[in-house]
Formats: C-alpha cells, sequence, structure tokens
C-alpha cells in the first residue's frame, strides 16, 4: 500500500516590537526562488565593494546600494509575506543598516537550516521512490 503524505512546512513566530509575526512556507515553493534571492543579494554586495575599490562617484554607489536594499526585500518578501515585510518596514522605520544587522541573522540561523533541512528530506524521498528495485548483472 502506498502512502500519500504532504511536504513539511516550516512555521515559525517572530516578535517585531510589540507584534507577533506568523511565518508559515511551504517549502516547494520557496525552494524555487531562494537560492536566486541569496545570489541576487551577493552580486549586488560584489557590485558595492567593486564599485568602491575603483573609486567612483557616489551616485552609482548610491544606486548599487538601492539594489542591494531591494534585493534585501525581496527576500524578506519571499519569506515573511509583502504584509509581515512591511511591518518589519514600519519597525525599523526605514532604517535597512539596522534591519539586516538584526533580520538576517535570524534568516541565516533559523530560516536556511530549515530550508536547506527540508531539502535535504525531499533528496531522500525521492532517491528513495526513484531507486531500482533490481540490480542489474553485467
Amino acid at each position: 500500500m502506498r502512502e500519500l503524505k504532504r511536504s513539511s512546512r516550516i512555521v515559525e513566530e517572530l516578535k517585531v516590537g510589540d507584534e507577533v509575526i506568523k511565518i508559515n512556507l511551504n517549502p516547494n515553493e520557496l525552494l524555487k526562488n531562494y537560492r536566486r534571492a541569496e545570489l541576487d543579494i551577493v552580486k549586488a554586495q560584489q557590485e558595492i565593494v567593486k564599485l568602491q575599490k575603483e573609486g567612483v562617484e557616489s551616485d552609482k554607489i548610491s544606486q548599487a546600494l538601492e539594489v542591494y536594499g531591494n534585493a534585501i526585500i525581496n527576500l524578506f518578501k519571499l519569506i515573511f509575506g509583502d504584509k509581515n515585510t512591511k511591518i518589519i518596514l514600519d519597525f525599523y522605520e526605514d532604517n535597512y543598516a539596522e534591519m539586516a544587522e538584526e533580520v538576517i541573522p535570524y534568516i541565516n540561523e533559523v530560516i536556511t537550516p530549515k530550508i536547506k533541512e527540508v531539502a535535504e528530506e525531499q533528496k531522500q524521498k525521492l532517491r528513495k521512490k526513484y531507486k531500482p528495485r533490481k540490480k542489474f548483472r553485467k
């Protein structure tokens, strides 16, 4: 008999000021876009460092910082959703540096390991499901 199972969900709560936001993620949907969002942040960081080393005018660095900020906000929206991202942005009153110092470690220490755990579970499930039943002899 085959047993049907639903995939694991990532459920967390995060206190933002006086408000508690609920995080309820579907890993299947999240995995598709999570790595891309991480790479966008890394690329934006690398661009800022490159521009600073080249000593370009502050307008280009400001534009690069805006791209970096948007990449972070896109990651927040992916993880927290639009409504909760707005709550976080309002709480930090658009102080992006402070927000990043507090929220990024939370994502790296709590959410990312859970995403990796679910991804590994899915890999194992697929390996088990599709492994050959009989070994072929040469």
